[in-house]
């Protein structure tokens, strides 16, 4: 409502005229919108992977919780803070946040967030950032998912090298049957050599290769 007065030559009050406006469609608006963005922020907050979103210059302009305990920084202190930063590479992180832009999205990109405890705990994740828009179609910045796969690489690894012990025993044990085989090759040979000799003596003891001579 909107109310002005109109007044006498004097200052006294004549008449209140005032104008009221049907706002209801507009409030009905912004709680919708207020609704809107109070489920986005709990379904951001829901998410048990690290989420972030950045800018066009690599700074973090968000992130939910998750973030904040991979990374034992502050969601106030992120704010505003390189993402590359908070990566053992912060040279491959700022490629993805190039690439990002360039392409519109990354797919599995491999990183290293590193937790900033006295530890200095490392966390692999993949990393899968895609761009978002406002309505006229402007690229607003990038969001994006980080998926630790620590302990889904540590078994890997430990398969791989349970693998190569295997692959080097079986080397070991190839190399030990092939000398066995081979000794008894030479054995076979050796028998086959003396039950030779024995032929060439005669079955009253006498050398046939004497025999020969003579």
């Amino acid at each position: 409502m909107s109310a002005s007065c109109l007044r006498n030559d004097d200052g006294s009050v004549r008449n209140l005229i005032a104008q009221i406006v049907d706002v209801s469609e507009q409030v009905r608006a912004t709680q919708e919108l207020e609704q809107a963005a109070e489920y986005a922020r709990s379904l951001f907050e829901a998410a048990l992977d690290p989420m972030v979103t950045i800018n066009p210059e690599g700074k973090i302009t968000d992130v939910n919780q998750a973030t904040v305990l991979a990374t034992g920084v502050a969601r106030d202190k992120l704010i505003g803070t390189s993402f590359s930063d908070y990566f053992t590479d912060p040279e491959k992180a700022t490629e993805v946040c190039q690439e990002v832009f360039e392409k519109g999205a990354v797919t599995n990109s491999p990183l290293t967030l590193r937790h900033t405890n006295e530890h200095d705990t490392l966390i692999e994740v993949l990393y899968n950032p895609s761009v978002y828009h406002d309505a006229a179609g402007r690229v607003l910045g990038a969001f994006g998912a980080a998926r630790d796969v620590t302990n889904q690489n540590q078994a890997q690894r430990t398969i791989a090298q349970q693998q190569a012990t295997a692959l080097d025993r079986l080397a070991e044990l190839e190399q030990f049957q092939q000398l066995v085989v081979g000794r008894e090759l030479k054995m076979i040979e050796l028998k086959k050599e003396i039950e030779y000799l024995k032929k060439l003596i005669s079955d009253d003891g006498t050398d046939r290769g004497d025999q020969r001579e003579t």
